[in-house]
């Protein structure tokens, strides 16, 4: 069996799926994936090889063909997955995405989507199957030398514990949340700080320490994919966009506040947790706006130039949704 998929967020996503594959079906699973994304998934036991996409497209084509799957199931549906599965010649299952009910809604509010999360998005499409939801969650296992070179690190910056992450980084600058309203929740709060985000928020964390009256690490830029979810593992609380890293947060119980830019959670995309999880997660979502939402999985710019979906937002709005008491703005 051979699973084909898109981003970082539908690698989590899609490990409880795997788990019950694995376990209950007693699978032989094989991922394809991009290069960057490929550490979420390659410390999964539940999981047999890695293959990763990159541009010898001839050569990993002819790898796959040895295998011989006699299934394939596609969470991207691209049209390299469509190039891809036509040269493998297996059984295909694709995972039913929603996506012209998604743009309808965007179009028209009052069309109703689907609102569950896309994990039940999945077990409904593998229900030929007959594959049972274990209620375990999602997971992500990380290795032994992130795990041990954070914790060494946590303890040099002395935020061994007790502190909270705010992830900056995000594919799409709609979906990031923004430098502005990061500083001005650190200058609100007291609990030491970690931010997070990959090389392409360098200039937003720069932005954020320029504004900011008090020390937090700034640690964009400089942690991998999975010594950034070390990091997430150990915090009690992370504020982050619509992103990878919320669904890592779900998938390691934290509480979770998300700050919505251009994405909406009613396209399937919030924190999910396991059964038994008392992490709690909230949102600031601006169902006020009329040209909210305005994007399935984000987009590089604001239609409208305004950005008002995440710009609106302040310190005490982020403060009311961890202290479950009313935001000022009866919208959110």
């Amino acid at each position: 069996m051979i699973i084909r998929f898109g981003a970082i967020g539908d690698l989590i996503m899609i490990s409880p799926a795997i788990r019950c594959l694995k376990l209950q079906l007693k699978s032989t699973i094989h991922i394809v994936c991009k290069l960057a994304y490929s550490p979420t998934v390659v410390h999964n036991p539940h999981i047999d090889k890695v293959y990763t996409l990159n541009s010898n497209w001839n050569h990993v084509m002819e790898q796959l063909k040895s295998e011989r799957y006699d299934l394939i199931i596609d969470l991207h549906k691209t049209m390299r997955s469509y190039r891809m599965r036509m040269g493998l010649k297996a059984p295909v299952i694709s995972i039913h995405k929603s996506t012209i009910q998604h743009r309808l809604h965007m179009m028209v509010r009052s069309v109703d989507v689907d609102p569950r999360h896309f994990v039940h998005k999945i077990f409904a499409g593998l229900e030929d199957l007959r594959l049972v939801d274990d209620g375990l969650g999602m997971e992500v296992f990380l290795d032994e030398a992130s795990d041990q070179k954070i914790k060494l690190r946590l303890a040099e910056i002395n935020v061994a514990r007790d502190y909270s992450v705010i992830a900056l980084g995000g594919s799409h600058e709609t979906k990031r949340v923004p430098a502005e309203l990061a500083a001005d929740y650190i200058n609100s709060s007291q609990e030491n700080i970690i931010l997070l985000g990959g090389k392409d928020a360098i200039d937003a964390g720069r932005d954020v320490m320029d504004r900011i009256n008090r020390y937090v690490h700034n640690g964009i830029g400089l942690y991998t994919l999975l010594e950034s979810f070390a990091i997430i593992k150990n915090c009690q609380r992370i504020i982050t966009g619509d992103t990878g890293m919320m669904h890592y947060a779900a998938s390691a119980d934290k509480d979770i506040v998300v700050v919505y830019g251009c994405t909406s959670p009613v396209f399937g995309m919030f924190p999910y947790f396991s059964d038994h999880s008392t992490a709690t997660s909230d949102y600031l979502q601006a169902k006020e706006l009329s040209c909210w939402p305005c994007s399935k999985a984000g987009r590089p710019t604001c239609p409208k130039k305004h950005m008002k979906c995440l710009r609106q937002w302040r310190a005490e709005d982020i403060i009311s949704k961890i202290n479950k008491e009313p935001v000022r703005n009866s919208n959110a």
